[in-house]
């Protein structure tokens, strides 16, 4: 590989382990959306914010439509899926968001 290519990649066991557990996280989540979706998990959820809603007169959970839901999932994953190369590059200081997932330690 060329100096051009490898730029910005790290051998760091850390981080490259930092980076698999963001892929295999969101991939873990895409599998639970999936579920969600096939197993109609807005049939349960949708009517359970309802009826908390009328017996607390108050509660902070949206309900969704199928299509809106699972925009706004798919949105989500794909951001995280695009933040995958941060995780496996010593670029956390670029990505934010993955701050929290390294912890601590090396800040």
């Amino acid at each position: 590989m060329s100096a051009a290519s490898t730029r910005g990649l790290t051998r760091d066991p850390a981080t490259f382990r930092l980076g698999v557990a963001w892929v295999m996280m969101w991939i873990a989540l895409e599998v639970h959306v999936t579920d969600e979706a096939l197993t109609d998990f807005l049939s349960v959820y949708n009517p359970t914010v309802v009826a908390l809603r009328a017996k607390l007169g108050f509660w902070p959970m949206p309900m969704f439509g199928f299509r809106e839901w699972l925009t706004d999932l798919v949105a989500g994953i794909l951001l995280l899926a695009v933040l995958s190369p941060f995780a496996f590059r010593n670029a956390l200081d670029q990505a934010a968001v993955l701050l929290r997932c390294r912890g601590p330690r090396n800040l």
